[in-house]
């Protein structure tokens, strides 16, 4: 093994989510020490402090550190379990760890601030923002949330790189592959995107108020776009920003540290042609999927006479004419 890389890749036996999911969390400096950031700016001596999802729990850790009086930790997941051993091991008292549903969680006194790190991918998929909504009848009157607002940005790209990295079935033992690729099409990629590939300036899409919006309704947001060069229309880069305190954003855009959300690729074929002569417009949708299930997300991308759409709901098996022929 002298003088090669030893990568270990988490297995899917034990709880693997300990040294894969957590620790990766955990490990991306920028994410993690906006968070604490915000956790130290934004609790107040005597508050009571709710943290949805705690995971291994630094931010309810962290919270009573702050000055609170007392914290309540909420999460659906055993590691729950690992994170009140953490406080006990670490001298920290105060924090009732509640292994729960947040819909199902019931907290014996209103609480002054609401924090959670409630991001999947592009911040809303997964649909913890909705739970963190929907909890907001944890909050006394005044109360606080962290993140605040949370905004969608986007870009088209030309990248020869991506576009070759792409997954694709080829004709893998001579097989006609059509039908994995028409489902591939539909599928987001998680990428890191560099900033040179964007060929015009990002645009927001949307911007969520935490404190006023509804949760489970429909989340569209649009954007024109002016190319600065020329060349073929890839796909999409998007990402999000999220403000987590006054004046303290966490950012993953392709500009900013990388973090474990890096940015989402939403592909298109065919690749037009792109130039600063012809726009390109954008529509962007999530879209409530069944109870279990986050939600679902539809694209659309138009440059001249060219409209591609996409929606990850046509990615599964199930929507091929020949699921039909599956026996069960």
């Amino acid at each position: 093994m002298s003088g090669e890389r030893v990568t270990f890749l988490p297995m899917a036996a034990g709880f693997s989510a300990l040294l894969g999911h957590h620790r990766a969390l955990l490990d991306d400096a920028a994410r993690t020490g906006a968070m604490l950031e915000a956790v130290a700016r934004l609790v107040r001596p005597g508050d009571v402090v709710a943290d949805l999802g705690t995971g291994t729990g630094i931010l309810a850790i962290a919270a009573r550190r702050a000055g609170a009086r007392r914290v309540f930790a909420v999460d659906i997941g055993a590691v729950v379990g690992l994170a009140a051993q953490l406080a006990r091991d670490n001298g920290v008292e105060g924090v009732t760890w509640i292994r729960a549903r947040a819909a199902e969680a019931h907290l014996p006194e209103p609480v002054d601030l609401l924090i959670s790190e409630c991001f999947g991918p592009l911040a809303f998929g997964g649909g913890m923002v909705d739970e963190v909504l929907r909890c907001r009848r944890w909050l006394a009157p005044g109360g606080r949330l962290c993140p605040s607002s949370i905004e969608l940005w986007a870009a088209p790209i030309s990248s020869d790189a991506l576009h070759r990295a792409a997954p694709t079935f080829g004709d893998a033992l001579g097989l006609d592959w059509s039908a994995a690729r028409a489902l591939i099409a539909h599928q987001p990629l998680n990428a890191r995107i560099a900033p040179d590939d964007l060929l015009a300036p990002p645009a927001r899409l949307l911007a969520l108020d935490m404190a006023a919006a509804r949760p489970e309704r429909p989340r569209v947001g649009a954007a024109t776009f002016t190319p600065e060069r020329e060349g073929p229309l890839h796909g999409i880069a998007a990402w999000f920003s999220a403000e987590l305190a006054p004046d303290l954003w966490l950012d993953t855009s392709p500009a900013a540290p990388a973090t474990v959300w890096r940015q989402l690729y939403l592909p298109l074929s065919p690749h037009p042609p792109a130039s600063p002569e012809t726009p390109v417009s954008l529509e962007i949708a999530f879209e409530a999927q069944a109870p279990g299930h986050g939600p679902a997300l539809r694209w659309q991308a138009r440059i001249g006479d060219h409209t591609i759409e996409r929606d990850t709901r046509l990615s599964f098996p199930h929507t091929l004419p020949g699921f039909g022929d599956v026996q069960s």
